[in-house]
């Protein structure tokens, strides 16, 4: 079997001497050689967002879904929140709604929430992810400006590939 090693680019930089002058070389060498550190500090610096999201068990609904026809689907997945997409089939990300934004639904409209169509009360401008961004900028994005609890995972087309939620980010270690 032909396996193709890995190589990182390493720098070294002589000693300044009137001989050698500022030369630096790059030298390449086996990822097996290049030290990661273990522990908590290694996965900051080697997990990426597609190695901890959820691909599986999404939560999606469509935006013309009433509110009452979605509360098994937000409920069910454990997650607090459902993505809202224009089809199942196609997944392009049209907003969220949350927990949260039931209950202010129901405080605000009463019973007519359950009545309204999911686009009308989601929001549709939710913080996003790609799968290859850093776990750790994913959690970074979490706390600012306000504080999520999960990010939809979208390629560059805005269709989502997956979930990571703050749990699955601290179940990782990071």
């Amino acid at each position: 079997m032909n396996r193709e090693k890995q190589l990182h680019s390493v720098i070294l930089t002589p000693i300044l001497t009137s001989e050698t002058g500022a030369d630096v070389t790059t030298l390449l060498v086996p990822s097996s050689r290049v030290a990661i550190p273990a522990g908590r500090i290694g996965k900051r610096l080697i997990l990426r967002v597609a190695d901890v999201a959820k691909q599986n068990d999404i939560p999606l609904v469509t935006g013309d879904q009433k509110v009452m026809d979605i509360l098994v689907e937000l409920s069910s997945k454990g997650k607090g929140c459902v993505l809202v997409v224009e089809t199942l089939e196609g997944k392009k990300l049209l907003g969220t709604f949350t927990d949260g934004d039931l209950r202010r639904s129901l405080e605000k409209l009463g019973e007519a929430a359950l009545k309204t169509e999911v686009k009308e009360l989601m929001s549709g401008t939710p913080r996003v992810v790609k799968e290859e961004a850093m776990a750790v900028d994913a959690m970074t994005s979490m706390k600012e400006p306000t504080k999520v609890t999960f990010l939809p995972v979208v390629d560059d087309g805005q269709v989502v590939t997956g979930l990571v939620t703050l749990h699955d980010l601290v179940s990782a270690g990071i």
